[in-house]
């Protein structure tokens, strides 16, 4: 192991525990604790704790109960919170799907999840009867029981249980069912408790969707520190600083470009008028540290993680532009370098692999997918798919994905290394680059960008810009402007479902 791993301040007795009994721990300690608001509705652990109950009682009279999968397709909102803790309660494996996923992805969805019910708002109802589902399934708005206090239906359940079957965001290829066992969303929240230096007198803007765990783990995380979760519907550039001052929110979570989305809004006095002091999440470019710091007073703290390794598993806590940490203590991490060698400590570039004490902190692996999991956990390590690079120190550094590596001639392109000369230029709000099938030899670099509001983008102007940052083949021949992209469930872009067709593209060589 490399230098001293990051210890959590306050571990969670090895994470020894269910969502259900963090919940009634908390009911218990502090019942009228207000813990959420949405729409300047504040809802304490009580209000929760009836409609959980009132859930609980409408779930076993559809015939739920422990063990058993249900599908949820449901809008961020307080009774969603209740409805996963409700399904906690039951000992019942809850199985989210996104609500911006299209028609032709819930069927191979809920085919391998194999529910006996789903729960959904009433505009969602036809898509999941569309997507499969045989069994009943629950409309939010009109469960009304009577259920008055917390339900008395708790299932006797294990750590290592299943708690919820979380979809891979999808970003290079087909999502896969990961299990999320109890333990592991416990773990989820109190490591994301650390991060964001949650306590009593703190406040989450919680713009994340539920079905993802970046947004599912401010649960327990809220539970578990005292601190209070601000629901915003989704998230909304424009608005964002308007829905922070609302809600009296000090601390924020980021994913995918977020922050590039944010950095982009026009310059106003929105910028300082909040009171988020702190950001903490994946993929901040390092230009972003000193802009968030400067223009909006907030510190980021950059984590690394996946699913599959109970939220994240590294952390910037030295605060570092453009790394992405050490290992939290419960984590071991190697480098595979491309020629198989195993890199446990030193200097060096590889696939991230982990390790984890305890060992319930990793996976078990993906539902009904033997291959999938097989070929993510060898040698006793999970492999991650991604690179990174590992300094003298023991700092290490994202490379990117191992799957959009681009081969260009001879040369492995990283399309981390692209996208962030790319996003340098003033003109884009957004990018993706992806390899495309070249006409000799590999691949070809293809640049996909959204621009800044009002702005113009002169393709051989971004080529000449582009020369100046980066490696000759690292510059990409093709550029195609789009006014949106595809996203994943964590606002990722889902660059698997860019066209590779560059034939109405922008070619440098055909200039």
């Amino acid at each position: 192991m490399v230098s001293p791993n990051i210890p959590l301040s306050q571990p969670l007795q090895k994470y020894e525990t269910t969502l259900a009994e963090l919940f009634e721990t908390a009911v218990n300690q502090a019942l009228d604790r207000v813990w959420l608001s949405y729409e300047g509705v504040e809802i304490t652990l009580r209000d929760t704790a009836k409609r959980v109950a009132q859930f609980t009682e409408a779930a076993m009279d559809a015939g739920i109960g422990p063990g058993d999968r249900v599908v949820t397709r449901v809008d961020n909102h307080p009774d969603y919170i209740a409805v996963i803790l409700a399904l906690a309660e039951l000992g019942a494996v809850w199985v989210p799907i996104d609500i911006q996923a299209p028609a032709r992805a819930l069927e191979p969805r809920v085919a391998l999840a194999r529910p006996v019910a789903g729960i959904a708002n009433p505009h969602h109802v036809n898509a999941l009867r569309d997507g499969g589902i045989d069994g009943p399934i629950l409309q939010l708005s009109e469960i009304r029981t009577t259920g008055a206090v917390p339900s008395q239906h708790r299932s006797k359940r294990t750590p290592d249980d299943h708690r919820a079957i979380l979809f891979t965001s999808g970003t290079t290829g087909a999502p896969k069912g990961v299990i999320v066992t109890e333990r592991m969303f416990c773990a989820a929240g109190c490591f994301a408790a650390f991060a964001g230096r949650a306590g009593g007198g703190q406040t989450f803007l919680h713009w994340e969707p539920l079905n993802h765990i970046g947004g599912a783990q401010m649960i327990p995380a809220a539970l578990l520190s005292g601190a209070r979760l601000a629901l915003v519907e989704r998230f909304s550039a424009s608005r964002f600083w308007q829905h922070a001052k609302a809600a009296r929110a000090t601390r924020m979570h980021y994913l995918g470009g977020v922050l590039d989305l944010l950095a982009k809004q026009p310059p106003g006095p929105q910028d300082r008028d909040h009171g988020v002091t702190l950001a903490f999440g994946a993929a901040a470019r390092p230009e972003m540290w000193s802009l968030f710091r400067d223009r909006f007073g907030i510190s980021l703290t950059e984590v690394y993680g996946q699913t599959e390794a109970a939220s994240f598993c590294i952390m910037n806590v030295d605060r570092i532009p453009g790394a992405i940490g050490r290992p939290l203590d419960e984590f071991e991490v190697a480098l595979k370098s491309p020629d198989g060698t195993l890199l446990t400590d030193g200097a060096g570039d590889g696939e991230i692999l982990l390790n984890a004490s305890p060992p319930g902190l990793l996976s078990p692996g993906y539902l009904y997918a033997d291959g999938n999991t097989k070929a993510a956990i060898r040698d006793g390590w999970f492999h991650t798919g991604d690179l990174a690079r590992r300094e003298a120190d023991g700092m290490l550094r994202f490379l990117g994905r191992a799957k959009e590596a681009i081969r260009y001639r001879g040369e492995n392109v990283t399309a981390l290394e692209v996208e962030t000369a790319v996003m340098a230029h003033p003109a884009v709000s957004e990018c993706a680059a992806i390899g495309v099938p070249a006409e000799i030899g590999e691949e070809e670099i293809l640049v996909v960008v959204t621009l800044t509001e009002q702005a113009t983008l002169d393709p051989t102007e971004l080529l000449s810009f582009l020369s100046q940052q980066l490696a000759r083949f690292q510059v990409p021949r093709y550029l195609r402007i789009t006014d949106e992209f595809p996203r994943t469930p964590s606002h990722r872009i889902a660059k698997s479902l860019l066209s590779r067709d560059v034939s109405e593209d922008w070619d440098a060589e055909a200039q």
